[in-house]
């Protein structure tokens, strides 16, 4: 055993506290975070931790207006235009109307008309004049196969293909068969609308709106319109660009 402190009657003293656990009367104390003022109370306030990383390492979308990358293991963007686009901006996109099914029957009238007489000229020259027969008799071998598959054919897959669409931003027009063909034209390049209907679409009761616009490529096309909706897409393509500021140039 030590030696024994002499007894003075007082109680024993206790140790000295650590600076770090000190009370508010013995001085400031010391935490492992700095102290800002909240606005609320006025009074001191603990700095907010450090970002909780998302769990996950693919990107994440997140509803938004603007691109924003996150805190986390992967690339996280809110979906949104970003700098320099727009809701509207042009783009290869699906359109939301196909032409008039009735357009099926006007595109196989116009192969009847353009290849029948044609067809029929030669297999007048087959059977009047027998000398032709030698080289007549292959060529409507060929022929005549080929035009009836294409009859056949040919309108529906147009049909399936062709597509349209007019935003307050721009007309929208996709055609084609074989080779497609996508157009966009911006509202404030179009220079006039036409509505066009030849005797074969006025047979048919459809409608074809040509939209003029200061492109090299010429105009954007929207065939197979039933007339009536030719007709109120023409006056509301008018009037969008009596109300749009462009160069149309």
């Amino acid at each position: 055993m030590g030696p024994q402190q002499p007894y003075t009657g007082r109680p024993p003293t206790a140790p000295e506290p650590d600076s770090e656990h000190r009370g508010p009367a013995d001085g400031p104390i010391a935490l492992d975070r700095p102290i800002i003022p909240t606005a609320a109370t006025g009074g001191p306030a603990a700095a907010p931790s450090r970002p909780v990383k998302a769990a996950g390492s693919g990107p994440q979308v997140l509803a938004g207006s603007d691109p924003q990358v996150l805190a986390g293991p992967g690339p996280q963007v809110l979906a949104g235009p970003g700098p320099g686009g727009s809701a509207g901006s042009l783009g290869l996109r699906p359109l939301r109307h196909r032409v008039d099914r009735r357009a099926i029957g006007w595109w196989s009238a116009r192969v009847i008309v353009g290849v029948a007489p044609l067809v029929a000229a030669l297999s007048v020259g087959y059977v009047m004049l027998p000398a032709t027969r030698s080289w007549l008799g292959p060529i409507l071998l060929v022929a005549v196969p080929t035009w009836l598959a294409y009859l056949v054919v040919v309108p529906s897959w147009r049909y399936a293909v062709h597509g349209w669409e007019v935003t307050p931003d721009a007309v929208y027009a996709v055609s084609g068969w074989f080779v497609r063909e996508w157009r966009a034209a911006p509202i404030s390049r179009i220079q006039t609308v036409d509505t066009v209907r030849g005797p074969l679409e006025q047979l048919f009761g459809l409608a074809t709106v040509t939209v003029t616009t200061a492109s090299a490529s010429g105009p954007v096309v929207l065939v197979g319109l039933d007339a009536d909706l030719a007709a109120r897409t023409a006056g509301r393509l008018t009037e969008i660009v009596r109300q749009t500021a462009g160069d149309a140039t």
